[in-house]
């Protein structure tokens, strides 16, 4: 788990809670998923959806170029990069206070990864999780936002992993 500074011990260990899919449901969400074509290589596309409850807020897609080094871990911290970002900009751009954000994904890896229960050594993702960490930590920070990560297995993730197959 990393701790961002100018938190407390209490709410580093909430910022990396893992909360179970029953305790999500009525709050703020963010689905996020990657897919790639062929692991290593690509092309691989990413995507993210936030929702309040079963109203959604915003969601989006990229494409990601194919590449030696592009594997599918990439294009999973692509999506949760680029949902944590559109997250920022929903806040800022509708006014929207968010005391809690439920991060949820079906990347065992990239979860647990974040709320350390997983270590990162790969330079390539120990870089976009720091991202990550920067931009949880400018949500708390910022505006006041706890944020939490939660595993799901793919059928429990359909929305953002429908998405990342339509971006193809």
């Amino acid at each position: 788990m990393f701790k961002p500074s100018g938190v407390t011990r209490e709410q580093a260990r909430a910022l990396g809670k893992e909360k179970t899919a029953v305790e999500i449901q009525e709050n703020f969400v963010l689905y996020f998923d990657g897919s790639i074509k062929k692991n290593p290589g690509g092309p691989g596309t990413a995507a993210w959806v936030f929702r309040k409850g079963a109203q959604p807020i915003t969601q989006g897609s990229s494409k990601l170029a194919a590449n030696p080094d592009l594997t599918v871990n990439i294009t999973e911290y692509a999506g949760l990069i680029g949902g944590l970002d559109a997250v920022q900009r929903a806040i800022v751009s509708a006014e929207l206070s968010v005391p809690e954000l439920y991060v949820v994904g079906d990347s065992q890896l990239v979860i647990y990864q974040c709320t350390g229960r997983y270590g990162c050594n790969a330079d390539l993702l120990l870089a976009r999780r720091r991202l990550v960490e920067d931009l949880v930590h400018t949500l708390h920070r910022d505006y006041g936002t706890t944020v939490f990560f939660v595993w799901v297995p793919r059928t429990k993730n359909e929305e953002a992993d429908r998405l990342t197959k339509e971006a193809y």
